[in-house]
């Protein structure tokens, strides 16, 4: 099996916080993104300075604020496929 580091795919995890003192952020973000980095992609936070161009892909999650809208939409004009949870 050929690992996302190997093929160079490159995800940003984009979220208002995460603070792991939050459960939700624990389950929603952190041991996900910890869980894909183990497997082999190259999964980092997107900071909402970010440049979102960058990314073969960009995650939403608990994310809701006009950072997080001004992301997607320079993601969406550089044809980086967006996914939101």
């Amino acid at each position: 099996m050929t690992g996302a580091s190997e093929t160079g795919l490159r995800i940003g995890w984009h979220a208002d916080s995460f603070d792991a003192k939050l459960a939700s952020v624990r389950y929603r973000l952190i041991q996900p993104m910890a869980a894909l980095n183990a497997l082999g992609l190259s999964v980092e936070r997107l900071a909402d300075d970010g440049d979102p161009a960058r990314y073969d892909a960009v995650i939403f999650s608990k994310s809701h604020g006009k950072p997080a809208l001004a992301l997607a939409s320079a993601a969406r004009a550089a044809g980086v496929p967006i996914v939101y949870d």
